[in-house]
């Protein structure tokens, strides 16, 4: 009776302990928090997995100690919202289990196989600013045995009718946003199982776990019939008047970023900031897309905002930006609990562009560089720049304005103007008899753009690549418009 006193008591005893400790300290918010809207609600399907070890009581102590065993767990959210955030749902679970035998019994061995079904309630509570919930459930099964007696005997199946089991779960939400759908659970329990001879087979222990949820849930909407009026008094309006919603800005230093190591431009630097707020978060992040809108790189931290960020102008994985191209740039704040309390604000967001100038890169020193341009843009499938709109036509002249300028600081050198594509089919004969032409005309054109612009045609070689070197895999689409490009190889 002590060890189940202990066990299916330790969540409230948890709680107690830090809601005693915050008692006579002046923290403006309670340690311990009930039904707290904070916490996480998630709805549908979850899945999990669970470590279990029970200790045998009553008249099954006579033959086994303990059994140690591992589940694997299904539970489903009903889309009923209970009041103060409860939740409820339904659950299933398949265990298997070793018991231990007493060393002076009559059993030699016993392996369990339990299915049950079960029923739970949720109740979200945060404690010592942490994400809790507790879930108490009850669960109804079926065990399975296959188990051998000293004197050699063995039986298998069914020799017990049901289990009825209560587990008393506690809940964990780590709060970091990757793992937002996973709770960790530890959970005392209790099972009592009836035998066909009419004695009982008891346990108490515990089980940890952990579990992922498919889905978050949202609130239910009132209707405009259904919401009560709202009439503030004075105070608050005033209030409202003297704390704004809050806002986050972001602002970028630097122009033309070129992270090619020349010491010019390598790098840019951002500025957050957050105003109408006490200045804590409960973390930010800065996310930087390719000019596709895809993932390039993403900067975290936790707390207040620095007053400046450095991006050296690479991705997640080291690639470093194009040339003339536009990468986009968005701040997102998860604001502190005071702030999201005050104001119903849970993240505020602020965006910028950063632009990119000419990388030169270096392949021999003082004898080989390169520039890698993937924003030049021709007239539908064609080579030349007839048709495009005013806007376009004026940003591939300013490329190409640039690329001349860096010929002209390497006199004497020759420069080869490989044109390439991109092989959608990959096979052969779409970049034999497609890819190569194409390529070869738009090389050969922009040849006559740098002659336009002072450049010797002596030392202008075109050459159409079609779809060799590709800069991104056929597997990788949202990648390919990095294989329509426009090379410059400067040689000495």
């Amino acid at each position: 009776m002590k060890k189940l006193s202990l066990i299916l008591l330790t969540p409230l005893m948890i709680a107690a302990a830090f809601a005693q400790e915050s008692e006579g300290t002046e923290q403006k918010t309670p340690a311990l928090e009930l039904f707290s809207d904070e916490v996480p609600r998630y709805t549908g399907f979850a899945v999990g997995a669970h470590f279990l070890n029970q200790y045998a009581l009553g008249d099954w102590a006579d033959f086994a100690t303990a059994n140690i065993g591992a589940g694997l767990d299904a539970e489903y959210t009903l889309p009923v919202f209970l009041p103060k955030n409860i939740d409820w749902g339904i659950s299933g679970s398949a265990e298997f289990a070793h018991v231990f035998p007493k060393a002076d019994g009559t059993l030699k061995s016993d392996d369990q196989l339990n299915f049950s079904l079960g029923a739970w309630m949720r109740l979200p509570f945060l404690l010592a600013g942490q994400t809790f919930a507790f879930q108490p459930e009850l669960s109804y099964g079926l065990i399975l045995h296959h188990a051998k007696g000293q004197n050699g005997s063995t039986v298998d199946g069914r020799f017990i009718d049901s289990s009825l089991s209560l587990a008393l779960g506690l809940r964990y939400i780590a709060p970091v946003d990757s793992l937002k759908n996973l709770e960790f659970e530890f959970a005392p329990t209790y099972t009592f199982s009836p035998e066909k001879e009419s004695k009982s087979v008891n346990y108490l222990g515990f089980r940890l776990g952990a579990v992922w949820h498919f889905d978050r849930k949202t609130k239910v909407q009132a209707t405009e019939e259904e919401k009560p009026p709202v009439v503030e008094s004075p105070a608050a309006e005033a209030e409202s008047e003297v704390l704004p919603l809050p806002l986050a800005s972001l602002t970028v230093t630097g122009d033309r970023l070129t992270p090619d190591g020349d010491g010019m431009n390598d790098s840019v630097t951002f500025h957050p900031a957050l105003q109408n707020a006490d200045g804590k978060t409960d973390g930010w992040t800065l996310s930087i897309t390719d000019p596709q809108g895809n993932p390039f790189r993403t900067i975290k931290g936790k707390g207040k905002l620095p007053e400046s960020i450095e991006w050296d102008g690479l991705s997640d994985k080291g690639e470093a930006v194009f040339s003339k191209n536009t990468y986009g740039a968005r701040l997102t704040v998860n604001l502190g609990r005071e702030d999201r309390k005050r104001s119903g604000v849970k993240t505020v967001e602020a965006s910028a562009e950063v632009k990119t100038g000419i990388l030169l890169q270096v392949i021999v020193p003082e004898h080989e560089w390169k520039m890698v341009v993937s924003s030049m843009q021709f007239a539908g499938d064609g080579s030349t720049f007839d048709g495009l709109s005013s806007e376009i036509l004026a940003s591939n002249r300013e490329t190409l304005d640039d690329v001349t300028q860096q010929i002209k600081e390497h006199p004497g050198a020759n420069v080869f103007v490989q044109g390439y594509a991109n092989n959608v089919s990959g096979t052969e004969k779409e970049n034999t008899e497609e890819l190569i032409p194409l390529s070869q005309a738009r090389a050969e054109f922009i040849v006559e753009e740098l002659v336009k612009r002072g450049i010797s045609r002596s030392t202008l070689t075109a050459e159409g690549k079609g779809g060799v070197d590709p800069l991104a895999d056929r597997n990788d689409q949202a990648n390919w418009w990095k294989n329509r490009r426009i090379e410059f190889l400067i040689k000495k």
